[in-house]
């Protein structure tokens, strides 16, 4: 079977268009006819060449533009996993970081005035039709995007109320203004509906949203102003008519769903994240708190969340959310009653006694003096152990074995590590309220308790 057939069955199987796969093949052609003249052998069964790329890419790009030598670089990448697929190559030796980085050009937006649209429209319908001015009216003092003009019909059009209702994707009621409503009527008088769309061409079917661009194209010499000109025309008079920029958006048909319209500098706001380091709990439980609405919480354009900073200095103040005193105790007495003293005692030893990871795994079991309720740690000082944690230390302690050299150990006898105590408390508390981060909190916010030395 020729290499050809192989990798357009190859191809095939991927699920590749039709016209990759023609493109694809094209390339292949093109790709062995430069293999054999270059490197004096056929491209036929033999592993591709780094080397070899490199200097395909140096001839392509000798010859053709740069949008024409990624493509080609996107095809080498597919022969290549090709070959691995058919066995004759191992490793990958083309990637799409080869494809060339094209600097995107800044397209300044041509802002119209209602002087110039209002000459427009009167040129059209002198010059080309009354429906193709109405057509044009449509876009430019109602908004409507081409798709939504094609698919107008006459029960749409509302004159009592002064509406046009659009259907399909972008549903919504846009006002007519007096503009819209006289082009409308002259268009209706002159022309005899009789067919399902409001807009039929010279065929008898309806328009195309190809042929809108036609009709402005062929009406106007000025080829900067386009269809999307006529549309943020439309938006720019309503903004300087009092609408709000949500008010726009609807009307025009636009999502708000992931757009915050408030006047806050959002982009200067803290991140979910950032503002999760700064009142130390984890951004799932802030997340969960915007949820509640404990605290205010904001989303930009994309629709990430963004906290104000104050929201942090007012929970500190209030001394609110952070830590919730009763909750945080029920929880561990409720480990302790379903028989998991250990993972109880060493949360407790954050929560109670201040311990931070480390110098919970460091402590020996030589080194707990129930007698005295210390632990000592490292440079020999002794830290107090809590009245909770004494008697289920004191059950676990008989558990332990004489010759076990530290407190806490896994199942293989071996000393943890610091991230198995993050583990612990995941694989124990399905409350992502609750974190390491939460019980260090508590303990310093529980004075009670808060007697280190």
């Amino acid at each position: 079977m020729s290499l050809i057939i192989k990798y357009n069955s190859y191809l095939l199987k991927q699920g590749y268009s039709d016209n990759t796969q023609n493109l694809y093949i094209y390339y292949l052609k093109k790709f062995m006819y430069w293999h054999q003249k270059e490197m004096k052998r056929s491209l036929d069964h033999i592993k591709l060449e780094k080397s070899t790329v490199t200097q395909y890419i140096q001839y392509l790009s000798s010859k053709y533009s740069t949008s024409s030598v990624n493509s080609h670089i996107k095809f080498i990448v597919a022969y290549n996993k090709f070959l691995i697929n058919e066995g004759i190559q191992e490793t990958m030796v083309a990637a799409n970081n080869l494809i060339i980085e094209i600097p995107k050009k800044k397209v300044e937006k041509i802002k119209i005035n209602e002087r110039d649209v209002e000459a427009l429209l009167m040129e059209v319908c002198s010059n080309d039709s009354i429906k193709n001015s109405t057509i044009l009216c449509l876009i430019a003092y109602a908004g409507l995007r081409t798709s939504e003009v094609v698919e107008l019909q006459l029960k749409h059009i509302d004159f009592d109320n002064r509406k046009i209702h659009i259907s399909g994707k972008y549903t919504r009621d846009i006002p007519m203004n007096s503009s819209v409503e006289n082009s409308l009527k002259l268009y209706l008088k002159d022309e005899e509906i009789i067919k399902d769309y409001l807009f039929i061409n010279e065929r008898n079917i309806k328009y195309t949203s190809a042929g809108i661009h036609w009709i402005l194209r062929k009406n106007l010499s000025d080829f900067n102003i386009t269809i999307n000109t006529l549309r943020n025309f439309y938006m720019s008079k309503l903004k300087s008519q009092g609408y709000s920029e949500k008010e726009i958006d609807e009307i025009c048909g636009y999502s708000t769903k992931k757009k915050d319209y408030t006047n806050k500098k959002i982009k200067e706001m803290l991140t979910v994240k950032q503002f999760a380091e700064l009142v130390e709990v984890t951004p799932a439980t802030i997340v969960k708190w915007c949820n509640d609405n404990k605290i205010k919480s904001y989303k930009d354009y994309w629709g990430h969340r963004r906290i104000p900073s104050l929201e942090a200095e007012r929970l500190k103040n209030e001394n609110k959310c952070l830590v919730d005193k009763k909750y945080i105790e029920n929880f561990l007495e409720d480990l302790l009653s379903k028989g998991k003293i250990k993972v109880s005692i060493i949360l407790m030893l954050i929560a109670y006694a201040g311990f931070n990871e480390i110098e919970i795994l460091d402590i020996k079991r030589e080194n707990v003096n129930i007698d005295k309720k210390v632990i000592i740690i490292e440079d020999g000082k002794e830290v107090y152990i809590p009245q909770p944690i004494i008697e289920p230390l004191i059950q676990y302690l008989r558990e332990v074995p004489s010759n076990q050299k530290y407190l806490f150990v896994n199942k293989f006898g071996e000393k943890h590590v610091k991230h198995n105590i993050k583990d612990l408390l995941r694989g124990n508390c399905k409350d992502t309220n609750i974190t390491l981060l939460v019980l260090k909190k508590f303990y310093r916010l529980n004075l009670s308790y808060n007697n280190r030395g």
